[in-house]
Parts: C-alpha cells; structure tokens; sequence
C-alpha cells in the first residue's frame, strides 16, 4: 500500500476517533454542542431535553467509538508491518468495517435515522477505496511498499 493510501486511512481512523469525542460530549450540557449540531442534520432534531441516562448512553458510545479508532489504527499499522502476510488482518478489518455498516445502518434506518446510513456509507466508502485500490486482500499488490520499521 503506498504511503498516500496508509495516510488516508490513518486520516480516516482519526475521523472516526473526532465523532466518538463529539459522542463524549454528551456527557455534560456545556460540551454537547458538536452532537447537537450532528443530530440536527441527521434527524431533523434540535433543542431536544435529554434525560442522565441519555447522556451516559450516548458518551458510553463516544468511548466505545474512540477505543474502536485506536483499534482500527492498531489493526492497520499490524497489516502494513506484516506486508503481503497481512492478508488476513485486512480480510478481517474488511469484515468488521462492512458488518458495523450492515448492522449501525440498518438499525439507523429502523429507528428513523436514516440519514446516517448515509453518512455510514461516505465513512464505508473512505475504507473500501483504499483498500480496493491497492490490492492488499488479494495480496501481491502492485504498490506494495517494504513493510514499517
């Protein structure tokens, strides 16, 4: 994988830990503003009261969210050091990738979210070009690169 396509998702990797950190803020009134700013967009909804429970629900999320970047960074700079080897490590970062999409879109859709399936497949879709492109689940990959030191 060339170093513009490792860069790339170490950006997306980062976007997802930033949406988890905007779901922390929930946790208290004066630092939900980037969720309620989220949530308007995705279903229409602002001004809305949310009760403790919600709060700690949502920035349970956020930490969850957070520790899954810190994976997904983990579970990359492994695949980039096992090069062609690393197959597998990319078959199953494909696998978690796609089924957190199947499961979070369609749980959004039927609970009347459905506008964050749609930034679930813009977030999908960052994963899947790099990968596509430089051919790492088929290994042998034309832009392989010697593996990180």
């Amino acid at each position: 994988m060339t170093g513009f396509w490792r860069n790339w998702l170490m950006v997306w990797a980062a976007s997802v830990a930033v949406f988890g950190i905007a779901l922390m803020g929930t946790a208290f009134p004066a630092t939900e503003g980037p969720f309620r700013t989220l949530l308007a967009w995705i279903a229409g909804q602002d001004g809305m009261a949310m009760a403790q429970s919600e709060r700690f629900a949502w920035a349970l999320c956020g930490a969850v969210t957070t520790g899954w970047a810190g994976t997904l960074v983990a579970a990359l700079r492994g695949a980039w050091t096992l090069g062609d080897a690393g197959r597998p490590v990319w078959r199953l970062l494909t696998l978690s990738v796609v089924g957190w999409f199947v499961i979070d879109s369609s749980l959004s859709a039927a609970t009347g979210f459905e506008r964050n399936a749609l930034s679930n497949f813009v977030l999908l879709a960052a994963y899947l070009l790099p990968v596509w492109r430089s051919g790492v689940l088929r290994g042998g990959t034309p832009d392989a690169q010697p593996a990180l030191r």
